[in-house]
């Protein structure tokens, strides 16, 4: 990977560095901006090849690789296509030196909001708008299952979709990276009723249903939407040469581990 310099990302701001004449402080900020977008473009390659998995999975029936495994439930097939397509518009992100790549990301995270809208859509109204038999249609044998993504997956992918057509256009980076938050949040949660369980008596706890892979796959993808552009805004607070950065990025993964760790049952 390429090192970034200083004229790579956004003016300085005096909260970012609070020595800037300092430069060894500006190199090690520098350094770590960089370290972040290389986690971006890595986040975005994991989510491809999982997808790729996934999809492989499907067409040669191996349920393991469609994350059937200990009891979990598999991802859909058309989860794991919007998974390589959601893939492919951030590493191209990652790469802006050509206008193509900005159009293509452009357009493919259009195609992600309106299959995960429509797919929302049937869940809200009963109708057959063909998302569970977009994809399935092309797989070998007659498979009588449904490809639709699952109702938290489907607005997962639609504020995904949303935050990565403003990340091309650079619009609003506060909005678009909590979007990739909440995004994480909602994932997290699924992954959690894995950990806790599920009770079907509680409306929240059937909303957040989601396969254990997706989940996990959902988590990294916005990690790697968050770490798209480390210097601006909130993640711009995170990669702060200061004490408040010091202490956010050392808090932050401290504090989701908790979650885990204080709420397990004995």
């Amino acid at each position: 990977m390429e090192q970034k310099t200083r004229d790579d990302f956004e003016p300085l701001k005096p909260d970012q560095v609070p020595l800037e004449d300092d430069e060894k402080q500006l190199s090690i900020y520098l350094a770590r901006l960089s370290n972040f977008k290389i986690y971006s473009q890595a986040c975005a390659l994991i989510v491809i090849f999982l997808g790729i998995i996934v999809t492989i999975g499907w067409f040669l029936n191996i349920p393991l690789l469609q994350g059937e495994f200990l009891g979990f439930p598999g991802t859909k097939i058309n989860s794991a296509f919007l998974f390589i397509i959601a893939g492919v518009c951030l590493y191209l992100l990652n790469h802006q030196s050509k206008s193509w790549t900005l159009n293509v990301s452009r357009i493919l995270a259009l195609f992600t909001v309106i299959v995960s809208v429509l797919t929302l859509l049937e869940y809200a109204t009963g109708l057959n708008l063909g998302m569970k038999q977009l994809l399935i249609s092309y797989l070998p044998g007659n498979i009588n299952l449904t490809g639709q993504s699952r109702i938290l997956s489907a607005f997962n992918f639609t504020i995904i979709g949303i935050a990565i057509l403003m990340a091309s256009y650079k619009y609003k980076p506060n909005i678009m990276q909590t979007l990739a938050f909440l995004s994480g949040f909602l994932a997290l949660m699924g992954l959690t009723s894995y950990f806790y369980g599920i009770n079907n008596s509680y409306t929240m706890d059937l909303i957040v249903q989601m396969a254990f892979l997706s989940a996990v796959i959902h988590i990294i993808l916005s990690i790697g939407i968050l770490c798209l552009y480390p210097d601006c805004s909130h993640m711009g607070r995170i990669t702060a040469q200061n004490s408040g950065g010091f202490m956010a990025r050392r808090l932050l993964p401290a504090t989701l581990v908790a979650v885990f760790l204080m709420g397990h049952p004995n």
